[in-house]
């Protein structure tokens, strides 16, 4: 079982880049799809360039949503936390 920052470890370094992976993936699609239509600069320059950037901004928000909780609990446990005989004596 991993503890708590083992967790977000694992988020931050394999979940990101996966996230991150699936993005540039559907973008180029995308991408693909308006070149085999046809559609020309007006579309790359405008629709397309807000598309990725909302694609890629929900991705920020889904993974901040999944990693901020867990750090706000990971700060409450170590305030909650019992003081050491050594930290007492400060």
């Amino acid at each position: 079982m991993l503890t708590q920052i083992g967790r977000i470890i694992l988020k931050v370094f394999f979940v990101s880049p996966i996230i991150l992976f699936l993005d540039f993936i559907l973008i180029a699609l995308i991408g693909c799809a308006g070149v085999f239509l046809g559609l020309g600069n007006g579309f790359f320059c405008g629709p397309y360039c807000i598309l990725a950037k909302t694609i890629l901004g929900l991705s920020l928000i889904v993974f901040l949503g999944s990693i901020v909780p867990e750090i706000i609990q990971m700060f409450n446990r170590m305030k909650n936390a019992k003081a050491t005989k050594k930290q007492e004596s400060l």
